[in-house]
């Protein structure tokens, strides 16, 4: 005869077991989600790091005479 008590054990085992194999593929989405906004949040910061960047380029051009005392240690940057 099967014991009631081992039954509920396989029983609640295999529910515990179904109910991690649900999460962890939820966790893993959930995971590429975060890191989807992440990733534009990176993104945005290097547009706007270019930006500055394509400024100081255009100042830098504008004001090469001026700037040429800085030439050597801009190179060694």
């Amino acid at each position: 005869m099967v014991d009631p008590l081992s039954v509920t054990t396989s029983i609640l085992l295999l529910a515990g077991f179904a109910l991690q194999s649900f999460l962890s593929p939820r966790n893993v989405i959930d995971d590429f989600q975060t890191s989807k906004k992440d990733v534009r949040k990176l993104k945005k910061g290097l547009q706007a790091v270019c930006q500055v960047l394509g400024w100081v380029h255009r100042v830098a051009a504008e004001y090469q005479h001026e700037l040429k005392v800085l030439n050597f240690q801009l190179r060694v940057c």
